[in-house]
């Protein structure tokens, strides 16, 4: 099943962001979040999510970002979803509800990034499953990206 599948039957609106806007999400998704890295080469050049696994951002991981990510996510809350900021199909989606990490990851195995609309939080599910992840990392930087 593709992303976008799961993502309109888990939440209300699903829009398609233009594939120019890919590099800009990875972009805003470094700055908001790891601000501190100075260089994005070796095996954090394609994802992301390695800045969060090697610890070089201050994350909570495992069971205690499912929860804060639940807290977060209510109906209403506006979201980025893209399997990798700078490689994949993005998406805006509206929460119509309150999702669970449970009926997230009953239905993708992957990597996914949700980034909160106002770019204050973002919550990380990688392909390792939960030997590595997911991740919840708050940004203190208030950067606020357009949505698509």
């Amino acid at each position: 099943m593709h992303l976008v599948d799961i993502l309109e039957h888990l939440f209300g609106e699903v829009v398609g962001v233009g594939e120019l806007r890919r590099w800009e999400l990875q972009r805003q998704w470094r700055a908001s979040f790891a601000p501190q890295l100075e260089s994005w080469a070796g095996p954090l050049r394609d994802h992301c999510w390695h800045a969060l696994s090697y610890g070089l951002v201050s994350s909570r991981r495992g069971a205690d970002a499912t929860d804060v990510f639940e807290e977060h996510l209510r109906p209403g809350v506006v979201l980025l979803a893209t399997e990798e900021p700078s490689l994949a199909p993005s998406y805006r989606v509206v929460s119509t509800r309150a999702i669970t990490y449970g009926e997230l990851s009953e239905k993708w195995v992957g990597d996914l990034y949700l980034i909160s609309e106002d770019w204050s939080w973002s919550f990380v599910m990688t392909h390792e499953g939960a030997a590595l992840g997911p991740y919840f990392v708050e940004s203190d930087l208030g950067f606020a990206g357009e949505a698509g």
